[in-house]
């Protein structure tokens, strides 16, 4: 049935383009890796969007309507106790015998149909200040032990024996893994409602980074919308999340072309999300940045942010080019712990600095190497979380720039 719907919906988008003499337009939206997976080389999950940028509502500026579509494989990790919520790094719980080994493995569909209109924008261009938009989202995964048991991500932690048959159909710790039987993989469906908006006056260029990017978003996803929570994964929450990044340069030096020979700079991002709920999915908590070597706790609030000091060297081979960066970031979650029924409310701060040595090749693909120091950390057990950390030898990274 939701296959006959998207097919549906897809057919209905190609018409109406057809129909109107509109260009259809077919893009790229996101690439990501699995570790297990050639190193992390390959990427196991791609999005793809089908649509028009091509309708005119308001002159002079952008107006699309796209359907999505995404599929793939991803690495998660068990952090929380199951039942309880309570987070893992709190120590000792009744249930850890369910989480000897937390790695494990996700396969997913994902389908958007988002409506976007651009708002303002600058005279003598046509790319959109502003740009507003609508979507209806929906996500299916499975969640299973890892496809490849290698020696950093073994073992089967979502094969266990639990004290009844009621007890993960009550989960409130891994909401997404509820439902199901025993030693059978555990499934999620839901949908949700998204208002989105994008605030952009930032220039990227290979070797420089100048103005500021804003971007926000709204999600509700509504219990009704949980397809599979009488015999499956739960969901049901809501979400409110900004991210704002920018930089200003220094010093720029160029060759005859145009090219980057050396040039210095600053950059930040800074990044608040609300979430609240009564069951929210790991995917939910997705954020668009990290902090060095520490992934915040799952509560109400959240604001982290990070300033660099920007070095890139010579430009080669179009927008290959070397950089070097130190950082120093933050992060603060306060309120509740989400899906956690046994905790008060509490604050979490972490602060960390270090250094990233970079070589980008052709826009999109990375390979780095981090070293930093965790120096500041107010959660529990904070010797697992202080001091210095550094990368497992060299990193390689993807990014796609849409």
């Amino acid at each position: 049935m939701k296959k006959k719907i998207l097919i549906s919906v897809f057919l209905i988008i190609l018409c109406a383009v057809s129909v109107f003499g509109l260009d259809f337009t077919t893009k790229i939206t996101d690439v990501k890796m699995h570790p297990d997976f050639w190193g992390g080389v390959f990427p196991t999950s791609v999005s793809y969007a089908a649509g028009t940028e091509d309708i005119k509502i308001i002159p002079n500026r952008k107006t699309s309507l796209f359907l999505e579509l995404g599929s793939g494989t991803l690495a998660r990790t068990i952090t929380r106790d199951p039942l309880t919520g309570v987070p893992l790094s709190f120590g000792e719980s009744d249930y850890d015998y369910l989480v000897e080994h937390p790695d494990y493995d996700v396969m997913y569909a994902s389908w958007s149909l988002e409506f976007s209109q651009g708002l303002l924008g600058r005279k003598d261009t046509d790319k959109d200040s502003l740009t507003i938009s609508f979507a209806f989202d929906g996500r299916w995964e499975i969640a299973m032990n890892p496809i490849l048991q290698t020696d950093s991500r073994s073992g089967y932690p979502l094969y266990y024996e639990p004290f009844s048959d009621d007890d993960f159909t009550t989960s409130h710790g891994t909401p997404e893994l509820s439902g199901g039987e025993t030693f059978e993989p555990k499934s999620l469906i839901y949908m949700n409602y998204r208002i989105s908006g994008v605030l952009d006056d930032l220039l990227l260029m290979t070797g420089s980074r100048s103005g500021i990017k804003v971007q926000f978003q709204f999600i509700w996803a509504p219990e009704y919308l949980n397809l599979s929570r009488n015999d499956g994964g739960l969901s049901s929450y809501s979400k409110f999340w900004a991210y704002a990044n920018g930089g200003s340069m220094l010093m720029k030096k160029e060759d005859e072309k145009g090219n980057n020979l050396a040039s210095v700079g600053i950059s930040y991002d800074v990044e608040v999300r609300y979430l609240d709920g009564e069951y929210i999915p790991k995917a939910a908590e997705a954020l668009k940045g990290s902090i060095w070597f520490y992934e915040p706790e799952s509560m109400t609030y959240l604001v982290r942010g990070t300033a660099k000091l920007d070095l890139y060297g010579p430009q080669f081979m179009g927008s290959c080019i070397p950089r070097v960066y130190g950082f120093l970031d933050f992060s603060n979650a306060w309120g509740k712990y989400n899906n956690c029924n046994e905790l008060d409310y509490d604050n979490i701060t972490t602060a960390s600095y270090g250094v990233h040595l970079e070589l980008k090749l052709f826009g999109a693909l990375a390979f780095y190497y981090e070293i930093g120091e965790v120096f500041y950390y107010t959660g529990e057990n904070p010797e697992s979380f202080l001091g210095t950390k550094h990368s497992d030898g060299l990193k390689i990274a993807m990014e796609l720039s849409i």
